[in-house]
Protein backbone atom coordinates (compact mmCIF):
# COMPACT_ATOMS: atom_id res chain seq x y z
CA UNK A 1 0.00 0.00 0.00
CA UNK A 2 1.50 3.34 -1.03
CA UNK A 3 2.31 6.15 1.41
CA UNK A 4 -0.04 9.11 1.74
CA UNK A 5 1.64 12.43 2.49
CA UNK A 6 -1.12 13.70 4.73
CA UNK A 7 -1.14 17.52 4.47
CA UNK A 8 -0.34 17.37 0.74
CA UNK A 9 -3.46 15.29 0.23
CA UNK A 10 -5.60 17.32 2.62
CA UNK A 11 -4.78 20.62 0.89
CA UNK A 12 -5.68 19.08 -2.46
CA UNK A 13 -8.92 17.31 -3.25
CA UNK A 14 -11.08 16.14 -0.29
CA UNK A 15 -10.18 12.80 1.23
CA UNK A 16 -12.25 9.82 0.28
CA UNK A 17 -13.54 7.57 3.02
CA UNK A 18 -10.95 4.94 2.09
CA UNK A 19 -8.08 7.46 2.19
CA UNK A 20 -9.23 8.76 5.56
CA UNK A 21 -9.33 5.21 6.88
CA UNK A 22 -5.77 4.68 5.63
CA UNK A 23 -4.63 7.67 7.67
CA UNK A 24 -6.41 6.37 10.75
CA UNK A 25 -4.77 2.98 10.26
CA UNK A 26 -1.35 4.63 10.06
CA UNK A 27 -1.89 6.60 13.25
CA UNK A 28 -3.42 3.71 15.18
CA UNK A 29 -1.65 0.63 13.87
CA UNK A 30 1.34 1.70 11.78
CA UNK A 31 0.18 -0.44 8.86
CA UNK A 32 -0.17 2.15 6.12
CA UNK A 33 3.06 1.45 4.26
CA UNK A 34 5.64 -1.25 3.69
CA UNK A 35 8.23 1.41 2.77
CA UNK A 36 10.69 3.16 5.12
CA UNK A 37 8.06 5.28 6.88
CA UNK A 38 4.41 4.88 7.78
CA UNK A 39 3.33 8.50 7.72
CA UNK A 40 4.90 11.52 5.97
CA UNK A 41 3.95 15.04 7.06
CA UNK A 42 4.29 18.12 4.92
CA UNK A 43 7.12 20.48 5.89
CA UNK A 44 6.12 23.45 8.02
CA UNK A 45 6.44 27.06 6.93
CA UNK A 46 7.10 30.38 8.68
CA UNK A 47 3.41 31.29 8.58
CA UNK A 48 1.30 30.99 11.71
CA UNK A 49 -0.70 27.79 12.00
CA UNK A 50 1.47 25.74 9.62
CA UNK A 51 3.61 23.68 12.04
CA UNK A 52 3.77 20.01 10.95
CA UNK A 53 2.69 18.93 14.45
CA UNK A 54 1.18 21.01 17.23
CA UNK A 55 0.10 19.66 20.60
CA UNK A 56 -2.70 21.29 22.58
CA UNK A 57 -1.91 21.83 26.26
CA UNK A 58 -3.74 19.51 28.59
CA UNK A 59 -3.20 17.49 31.77
CA UNK A 60 -0.73 14.65 32.16
CA UNK A 61 -1.95 11.07 32.18
CA UNK A 62 -2.78 9.90 35.70
CA UNK A 63 -1.07 6.60 34.92
CA UNK A 64 2.08 7.12 32.79
CA UNK A 65 2.23 5.13 29.54
CA UNK A 66 5.57 4.19 28.00
CA UNK A 67 6.17 6.07 24.74
CA UNK A 68 3.61 8.80 25.46
CA UNK A 69 4.41 12.40 24.44
CA UNK A 70 2.41 15.06 26.30
CA UNK A 71 2.30 18.86 26.59
CA UNK A 72 1.16 20.87 29.59
CA UNK A 73 2.02 24.21 31.21
CA UNK A 74 4.53 25.07 28.49
CA UNK A 75 6.51 21.83 28.91
CA UNK A 76 6.85 18.71 26.75
CA UNK A 77 6.87 15.42 28.62
CA UNK A 78 7.91 11.99 27.39
CA UNK A 79 7.50 8.71 29.20
CA UNK A 80 10.19 6.08 28.76
CA UNK A 81 9.24 3.58 31.46
CA UNK A 82 6.58 4.61 33.95
CA UNK A 83 8.19 8.05 34.48
CA UNK A 84 6.92 11.27 32.88
CA UNK A 85 9.90 13.59 32.41
CA UNK A 86 10.09 17.06 30.86
CA UNK A 87 12.30 17.40 27.78
CA UNK A 88 15.42 19.59 27.83
CA UNK A 89 15.53 22.32 25.19
CA UNK A 90 18.70 24.16 24.16
CA UNK A 91 18.59 27.40 22.20
CA UNK A 92 20.61 30.38 20.96
CA UNK A 93 23.94 28.58 20.81
CA UNK A 94 26.81 30.96 20.00
CA UNK A 95 28.31 29.77 16.70
CA UNK A 96 30.95 32.48 16.26
CA UNK A 97 33.67 33.96 18.46
CA UNK A 98 32.89 37.46 19.72
CA UNK A 99 35.93 39.57 20.64
CA UNK A 100 36.12 42.99 22.27
CA UNK A 101 39.60 44.48 21.89
CA UNK A 102 41.01 48.01 22.22
CA UNK A 103 37.52 49.26 23.12
CA UNK A 104 36.48 50.82 26.45
CA UNK A 105 32.76 51.02 25.61
CA UNK A 106 30.37 48.59 27.28
CA UNK A 107 29.77 45.94 24.62
CA UNK A 108 27.26 43.10 24.44
CA UNK A 109 28.86 39.73 23.70
CA UNK A 110 25.81 37.47 24.13
CA UNK A 111 22.04 37.89 24.08
CA UNK A 112 19.37 35.30 24.72
CA UNK A 113 15.97 36.70 23.60
CA UNK A 114 13.25 36.04 26.19
CA UNK A 115 9.96 37.69 25.34
CA UNK A 116 7.42 38.97 27.84
CA UNK A 117 5.01 36.27 28.93
CA UNK A 118 7.22 33.39 27.75
CA UNK A 119 7.92 31.86 31.17
CA UNK A 120 5.92 29.36 33.19
CA UNK A 121 6.20 28.71 36.92
CA UNK A 122 8.66 25.86 37.38
CA UNK A 123 10.81 26.59 34.31
CA UNK A 124 14.47 25.80 35.00
CA UNK A 125 17.16 27.65 33.02
CA UNK A 126 20.81 26.62 32.70
CA UNK A 127 23.17 29.17 31.14
CA UNK A 128 26.83 28.67 30.24
CA UNK A 129 29.20 31.16 28.64
CA UNK A 130 33.00 31.09 28.50
CA UNK A 131 36.07 32.36 26.70
CA UNK A 132 39.53 33.84 27.18
CA UNK A 133 40.86 37.22 28.31
CA UNK A 134 44.22 39.04 28.13
CA UNK A 135 45.29 42.50 29.23
CA UNK A 136 48.22 44.89 28.90
CA UNK A 137 49.26 44.77 32.55
CA UNK A 138 48.02 44.08 36.05
CA UNK A 139 46.83 47.59 36.83
CA UNK A 140 43.44 49.20 37.40
CA UNK A 141 43.79 50.91 34.02
CA UNK A 142 43.62 47.48 32.34
CA UNK A 143 40.81 45.82 34.26
CA UNK A 144 37.73 44.40 32.57
CA UNK A 145 34.19 44.33 33.95
CA UNK A 146 31.69 41.60 33.07
CA UNK A 147 27.98 42.27 33.60
CA UNK A 148 24.96 39.96 33.55
CA UNK A 149 21.56 41.53 32.93
CA UNK A 150 17.94 40.42 32.55
CA UNK A 151 15.61 42.73 30.65
CA UNK A 152 18.15 45.52 31.05
CA UNK A 153 18.29 45.08 34.85
CA UNK A 154 21.77 44.44 36.27
CA UNK A 155 21.92 41.11 38.13
CA UNK A 156 25.66 40.52 38.64
CA UNK A 157 28.97 42.32 38.07
CA UNK A 158 32.55 41.06 38.15
CA UNK A 159 35.47 43.48 37.99
CA UNK A 160 38.77 41.63 37.67
CA UNK A 161 41.60 42.03 40.12
CA UNK A 162 44.64 44.13 39.21
CA UNK A 163 46.46 41.14 37.77
CA UNK A 164 48.21 40.43 34.50
CA UNK A 165 46.12 38.09 32.32
CA UNK A 166 47.28 36.15 29.25
CA UNK A 167 44.64 33.96 27.58
CA UNK A 168 43.08 33.43 31.01
CA UNK A 169 39.87 31.45 31.17
CA UNK A 170 36.61 33.18 32.09
CA UNK A 171 33.19 31.63 32.54
CA UNK A 172 29.63 32.28 33.67
CA UNK A 173 27.48 29.41 34.88
CA UNK A 174 23.95 29.93 36.13
CA UNK A 175 21.10 27.68 37.21
CA UNK A 176 17.78 29.43 37.80
CA UNK A 177 14.23 28.36 38.68
CA UNK A 178 11.25 30.56 37.87
CA UNK A 179 9.21 30.12 41.04
CA UNK A 180 6.29 32.38 40.18
CA UNK A 181 5.24 34.48 37.18
CA UNK A 182 3.64 37.88 36.70
CA UNK A 183 4.74 41.43 37.46
CA UNK A 184 5.98 40.25 40.87
CA UNK A 185 7.54 37.03 39.60
CA UNK A 186 10.27 35.37 41.64
CA UNK A 187 13.35 33.60 40.29
CA UNK A 188 15.78 31.58 42.42
CA UNK A 189 19.33 31.68 41.09
CA UNK A 190 22.73 30.10 41.75
CA UNK A 191 25.43 31.68 39.59
CA UNK A 192 29.22 31.79 39.45
CA UNK A 193 31.07 34.38 37.34
CA UNK A 194 34.81 33.73 37.22
CA UNK A 195 37.93 35.12 35.52
CA UNK A 196 41.25 33.29 35.75
CA UNK A 197 42.31 31.47 38.91
CA UNK A 198 40.64 33.12 41.92
CA UNK A 199 43.47 31.92 44.17
CA UNK A 200 46.15 33.73 42.18
CA UNK A 201 45.60 36.01 39.18
CA UNK A 202 41.80 35.91 38.91
CA UNK A 203 38.56 36.70 40.67
CA UNK A 204 35.05 35.34 41.03
CA UNK A 205 31.62 36.37 42.26
CA UNK A 206 28.75 34.21 43.50
CA UNK A 207 25.06 35.06 43.22
CA UNK A 208 22.78 32.82 45.25
CA UNK A 209 19.44 34.50 45.87
CA UNK A 210 15.79 34.93 44.96
CA UNK A 211 15.18 38.01 42.86
CA UNK A 212 12.18 39.81 41.38
CA UNK A 213 11.66 39.11 37.68
CA UNK A 214 8.72 40.77 35.92
CA UNK A 215 7.70 38.04 33.48
CA UNK A 216 5.14 40.36 31.86
CA UNK A 217 8.04 42.49 30.54
CA UNK A 218 11.03 41.76 28.31
CA UNK A 219 13.42 39.29 29.97
CA UNK A 220 16.31 39.15 27.47
CA UNK A 221 19.45 37.69 29.06
CA UNK A 222 22.47 39.85 28.20
CA UNK A 223 26.19 39.52 28.95
CA UNK A 224 28.35 42.62 28.44
CA UNK A 225 32.04 43.44 28.91
CA UNK A 226 33.80 46.77 29.41
CA UNK A 227 37.49 47.59 29.55
CA UNK A 228 38.83 50.39 31.73
CA UNK A 229 40.84 51.77 28.79
CA UNK A 230 41.37 51.40 25.06
CA UNK A 231 44.50 49.27 24.65
CA UNK A 232 45.40 46.91 21.80
CA UNK A 233 46.51 44.33 24.38
CA UNK A 234 43.20 44.45 26.24
CA UNK A 235 41.14 41.68 24.67
CA UNK A 236 38.31 39.41 25.79
CA UNK A 237 36.58 36.76 23.67
CA UNK A 238 33.39 34.74 23.99
CA UNK A 239 34.11 31.28 22.62
CA UNK A 240 30.87 29.51 23.49
CA UNK A 241 27.49 30.21 25.03
CA UNK A 242 24.11 28.53 25.22
CA UNK A 243 20.96 28.42 27.32
CA UNK A 244 19.03 25.27 28.20
CA UNK A 245 15.43 25.04 29.27
CA UNK A 246 15.65 22.01 31.55
CA UNK A 247 11.91 21.45 31.24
Amino acid sequence: MANITVPDKVTGSPLTAAEFQQILDALKNGTLSTNTEYLTLKAGTAAAGTAPIKLTTGVLLTTPESGALEYTNGKFYITNKDEQKALDRTSDVALETVTVVNNAAETTIYTYPMAAGSMEAGNVLKLHASGVVSNKSGTAANEVVLRYKIGGVLIATLETNTASLTDAHWSLNSLATQRTIGAGGKRARDMVLQVGDPTSDGDQVFVNNISDIDTTANMDIIITVQWANDEPENSISLLQASLEYKN
